[in-house]
């Protein structure tokens, strides 16, 4: 008889071991990627060297920033930057500059393309779709609702506000350049849509001045008085119909709701949602003029009367003249009929209309499903080959699982950008206007340093050079390497999106005049809106340390020597920038005096806390971003607990012994 352990704790206990080792085969692999980086080839003499330049202050700017005194120097550079916004020699974006009243007025126009203008849109295609559908719909004698009347109070009051919101909204010129000038956007409009606009608020406003006059009293109620009000409210039907005359906007309005679209199945989505619409819409007019002929004409030859239609509710009514209508433009019929010649002319007119707008509509959808069948079929064929290919190469379930779900994450993430490669009409576009693209695409992120934000405010034409010959953007995967310790620096770097890590040598601590009580992490990590390696701008340049990713990342480099090389070109930003390397030369031999070692990272990085984007981080949106957010907080912990630290002069000894302990 046994007495050995049970069989499903048996199992359990198994199950739990084989878990233990699969953790611990990952992070050996992670750890063996980390070791990888770490032992990229360098000359370590030449490592030495730069750590003990650093200790001797032996840095010189390059030849272009030599210059014999620097007049009025600044005793820092944050007081040199903020006297550089503040410059007479910098020039303003506007000819009277910013601090006049035209210069404030301008820099409150509403945007075309902004948020606010598109929160102002919807809400006037709100109610242009309101009055589309309800103005018609007074055929059919509808009740008084007492919401029917706060939306049409609400209308007034929307396109009164409408008219100041219009002298206050920038505008696209025929150039492509957007338009600020007040005198400007208000000659445009006044030629356009002002008086129009003007006229139907004002109509508006005075039939309900004078019906509210008469409804309290001051009018005799007699029958004179009666007629008038008839007349009045005749009259604000006939005004209530101008305003479809506004339609005409609905146009415009869809086409700059479009241009917030970014994603090819929105847009197709958008498109047959907008015809789908179109067809109801013409259908719902062809309703209600159907109803209207037969109301028009009474006894049995109106259809009205024949059906015995024209006493039920409201709805009804409305209900039964959309399905005539409907079944006018689709293979479909009904019970109600023609009773008259002109009901008989205008249902084969209609019929005849809806042969061509429902074959139109049928073959738009046909066409968009296509398109969205092409948009999946690729992915799925190429999923397929992928499941093919580790299915005969005998790939373990672990690692297909790993393998599959990092390539669609990477799918994602390129799908959710544009690049400039893919977009093959960029081709097209003139030299000028590939400088003016370039400059747009990545002065943003150079902006982020004062002193490129001072360096285009002093010369627009120095940073479009600069972003056209100097900037290019790299895209790295997970591990890569941006540089390696020792290696000679080419650029200064920014972060554009992902999470990179910075790991300093065995030996040199962070700062070599303090002593850390407890544990001196070896990696720091560096999240997006960073920027390092500005020194080699200024002063030869040696990296100090090794930069690698720990997810997916994209950086922009400015390349050092064609920068020194355009801003030379420039004399005002040439003497800013000359200013601006002396004082940062002086700052770089502060630091270390201070700190005893400087690294390229700058120094709030250094010796700053550590920032991690973490789970539930409102910038995390999508899924592919949360399993970035997960990896990275997986690389983080890791590199907490890589090996210990040792001494620089000691890397060829481990070396020694770890390839001895391998064989």
């Amino acid at each position: 008889m046994s007495f050995g352990t049970p069989a499903p704790q048996r199992c359990f206990a198994d199950l739990l071991k084989e878990l233990n080792e699969l953790h611990e085969q990952e992070v050996e692999e992670l750890r063996s990627e980390l070791r990888t980086i770490r032992k990229e080839s360098f000359d370590v003499d030449r490592v030495l060297k730069v750590f003990t330049d650093d200790q001797g202050n032996d840095h010189d700017l390059w030849p272009q920033w030599t210059q014999e005194q620097v007049v009025n120097m600044p005793r820092n550079l944050n007081a040199l930057l903020r006297r550089g916004g503040s410059d007479s020699r910098i020039r303003k974006l506007s000819p009277q500059g910013d601090s006049t009243a035209a210069g404030c007025l301008e820099s409150l126009m509403i945007l075309p393309a902004s948020k606010k203008r598109m929160f102002w849109d919807m809400l006037g295609l709100f109610f242009l779709a309101f009055d589309f559908i309800w103005i018609p719909m007074q055929v059919f004698d509808p009740p008084d609702w007492k919401s029917s009347q706060i939306l049409e109070m609400a209308t007034l009051i929307y396109w009164t506000a409408d008219i100041p919101t219009s002298f206050c909204t920038a505008f696209v010129s025929k150039l492509g350049t957007v338009v600020r000038q007040i005198t400007l956007i208000a000659s445009r409009y006044i030629k356009t849509w002002f008086f129009l606009d003007l006229l139907l608020v004002a109509t508006e406003w005075a039939a309900i001045a004078l019906i509210k006059g008469d409804e309290s009293g001051e009018m005799n109620a007699d029958s004179a008085g009666l007629l008038r009000i008839g007349k009045i409210l005749r009259a604000a039907r006939i005004v209530r119909s101008l305003r479809l005359l506004r339609m005409m906007k609905m146009r415009q309005i869809l086409f700059a709701l479009q241009e917030h679209i970014d994603s090819e199945w929105m847009s197709i989505a958008f498109s047959t949602t907008s015809n789908m619409l179109t067809l109801l819409a013409v259908n719902h007019y062809v309703a209600c003029f159907w109803f209207w002929l037969g109301k028009s004409s009474k006894g049995d030859e109106s259809w009205v009367d024949f059906y015995a239609v024209r006493e039920r509710d409201f709805g009804a009514k409305y209900v039964v003249s959309l399905h005539w209508s409907l079944t006018q433009f689709t293979p479909a019929s009904m019970q109600v009929l023609p009773r008259n010649v002109k009901e008989n002319a205008f249902a084969v007119i209609i019929i005849v209309c809806g042969l061509l707008g429902f074959s139109t509509f049928v073959s738009s959808i046909t066409a968009a499903i296509t398109r969205l069948r092409g948009l999946t079929s690729s992915d799925m064929a190429k999923s397929f080959m992928l499941r093919r290919f580790l299915k005969e190469n005998s790939i373990s379930h672990d690692l297909a699982g790993r393998l599959t779900r990092y390539i669609h994450l990477a799918v994602e993430l390129h799908r959710s950008k544009v690049y400039p490669e893919k977009v093959e009409l960029l081709a097209y576009l003139s030299g000028p206007m590939h400088v003016e693209l370039r400059k747009e695409l990545f002065s943003p992120y150079l902006g982020r340093h004062m002193f490129f934000s001072h360096y285009s405010t002093q010369s627009n034409a120095a940073m479009s050079q600069l972003c056209f010959s100097a900037v290019s953007k790299q895209s790295l995967s997970k591990g890569d390497s941006v540089f390696s310790l020792g290696s000679t620096a080419q650029a200064m770097y920014f972060l554009v999106s992902g999470t990179l890590f910075y790991e300093r040598p065995k030996g040199i601590r962070w700062n070599l005049k303090t002593t850390i009580a407890g544990k001196d992490p070896r990696l720091k990590t560096v999240v997006r809106g960073s920027y390092f390696c500005e020194a080699v701008l200024w002063t030869p340049w040696f990296h100090r340390g090794t930069m690698g990713t720990l997810i997916e990342s994209e950086v922009i480099q400015l390349d050092a020597a064609k920068f020194r090389d355009i801003t030379q070109q420039h004399r005002d930003v040439f003497a800013y920038a000359k200013e601006y390397a002396n004082r940062y030369l002086l700052e770089l031999m502060e630091t270390i005096e201070q700190v005893g070692v400087i690294w390229d990272l700058p120094q709030d990085i250094i010796h700053g806390a550590q920032t991690v984007q973490k789970m539930g981080d409102p910038l995390m949106n999508t899924e592919g971003e949360e399993i970035q957010a997960a990896e990275l907080l997986h690389a983080y912990c890791l590199a907490e607990s890589s090996d210990s630290d040792t001494d620089v002069k000691d890397v060829r000894v481990t070396e020694k012994k770890e390839s001895t302990g391998s064989s």
